[in-house]
């Protein structure tokens, strides 16, 4: 890359990594109140690994808006990809939760009411 798309990388980086640091932060802090329920522990786990992935990739991009090697672009580019390698097991196993949430409460209704009739039916 020439000096100028390096500069503007740098400056590219820079305004993202706050963003980034706030975003992981938030991601944590869902992660842990999920994983407060056995259910939540589903997709709550990925949540956290994937804010701290952010994390890490975002400590990374600082640390090379900071000097001159580019070593931590690649490791922030590995660290981001994991993030949202993790991101996406995250959603896949919240919205298989949910689909096996959603079938399992139509059984339970379904069987509340023929209890219910029942009941009626006898007095």
């Amino acid at each position: 890359m020439n000096e100028r798309s390096d500069g503007r990388l740098a400056l590219f980086i820079m305004k993202m990594v706050p963003d980034m640091r706030l975003v992981s932060v938030f991601m944590i802090i869902t992660g842990v109140f999920s994983c407060l329920s056995i259910v939540g522990l589903i997709a709550g786990i990925p949540l956290i690994m994937a804010g701290v992935k952010l994390k890490n990739a975002a400590a990374e991009f600082n640390r090379y808006t900071a000097g001159e090697n580019p070593q931590p672009l690649d490791r922030g580019t590995a660290n981001l990809k994991e993030h949202f390698r993790m991101l996406k097991w995250h959603y896949i196993l919240t919205l298989t939760a949910l689909l096996i949430f959603a079938v399992l409460s139509v059984f339970i209704f379904q069987a509340l009411i023929y209890f219910l009739a029942g009941i009626g039916v006898r007095q």
